[in-house]
């Protein structure tokens, strides 16, 4: 599995930063390459005026300069309050590298954070064995589709080649940061009991599999076990926890049947389709 980094020309024009915004982008990579009213960027490391750096975090050095841009940090409510995850999809949920690879996946986020805005995301896939990972960070300002940074969605692109082991991929963790330095991570258990809110297993056929007997990293649900899916041309084992009988969840996380892990409730609707 492999994220799709965007060239930083890219990203700079798709911020009105290069040709066709209103000034020139400067390059930095310390406060001094600027103009006197101006700081050095942490984002895309380039000057922006002194009204831009609203939090320390907004700057490349962690601070805002006191001296250049005096009465900075904006005098601005206290955001004290990580970012909530709303929902989150994957599409499509299956796919194959045995004839074509690379083989694109879109993943989808709707994030809240109502002071600061939201900034950017840490996430790490799992295979079913638990014996290949990916963590992607791009999820990022500049992969918002529509809303705002205090209430929007978010959309980036990874990919799966031919050499990635087959089987169930699934998001084991995200982090959530926003402007004001504030994180929060949902491990594995937080994602499953948010529901229906989060479709985010991908199954990958592919040209090799890890069974339970080579899964020596697995670690399934105290209520769970390990089999073996057989996949692909040949039927080669593919490992996958399940719970127990008596017991429903992904086998990572199990709980009592009769036992909600959390309250229910219906999916928000799909993101909207780009402005």
């Amino acid at each position: 599995m492999h994220q799709m980094q965007a060239p930083l020309v890219v990203l700079l024009f798709a911020a009105g930063l290069l040709h066709g915004s209103s000034q020139e982008a400067v390059p930095c990579y310390s406060h001094a390459s600027c103009s006197d009213d101006e700081f050095c960027q942490s984002i895309y490391n380039i000057c922006k005026h002194c009204s831009n750096c609203l939090y320390d975090s907004d700057s490349a050095t962690g601070r805002c300069p006191s001296t250049r841009c005096p009465g900075t940090p904006a005098a601005m409510e206290v955001d004290s309050a990580p970012p909530d995850l709303r929902w989150l999809s994957v599409e499509p949920t299956f796919v194959s590298v045995l004839e074509s690879s690379p083989v694109y996946v879109s993943i989808f986020l709707q994030v809240d954070d109502d002071i600061s805005g939201y900034q950017w995301a840490q996430v790490k896939f799992t295979t079913g064995s638990q014996a290949s990972q990916i963590q992607t960070f791009s999820v990022g300002e500049t992969d918002l589709v529509n809303g705002t940074p205090n209430s929007g969605f978010y959309e980036t692109v990874f990919w799966f080649e031919a050499l990635d082991e087959g089987g169930l991929w699934q998001l084991s963790s995200i982090v959530l940061h926003d402007r004001a330095s504030n994180s929060r991570e949902y491990t594995r258990s937080d994602l499953y009991e948010m529901g229906p809110a989060v479709n985010s297993s991908i199954l990958v056929e592919a040209s090799s599999y890890v069974g339970c007997k080579s899964a020596s990293f697995l670690r399934c649900s105290h209520d769970g076990y390990c089999i073996d899916v057989l996949m692909g041309e040949y039927n080669e084992p593919a490992a996958q926890c399940v719970c127990l009988d008596g017991y429903h969840g992904d086998g990572l996380v199990c709980a009592p049947n009769g036992q909600p892990t959390s309250p229910p409730s219906a999916p928000p609707p799909p993101p909207p389709p780009p402005p």
